[in-house]
């Protein structure tokens, strides 16, 4: 886990924020290709950032909340086409 998800675990531990019942992940960015140096594996069939990126904030909200009962998941799309240079 990284500094956030050990402070929540340890406030968690210590009773300070009281039992947690739901969790909530959000992964939002303006697109890979801004920062990574070879962004087209994330744009192949079968692969993408949820893929590379989903199980970093599953991992951290199975850690906090146990484990999962139930599922709801929502998506959206900022824009129709996106330009990869």
């Amino acid at each position: 886990l990284g500094a956030a998800g050990r402070r929540a675990r340890r406030l968690m531990d210590e009773g300070a924020i009281g039992r947690a019942v739901t969790g909530t992940a959000f992964m939002m960015g303006r697109g890979m290709e801004h920062w990574h140096p070879n962004p087209q594996f994330y744009y192949q069939p079968g692969g993408g950032p949820v893929f590379d990126m989903g199980p970093y904030y599953l991992t951290m909200l199975v850690n906090l909340l146990g484990p999962v009962a139930r599922v709801m998941a929502m998506t959206t799309r900022g824009q129709d086409e996106r330009l990869i240079t």
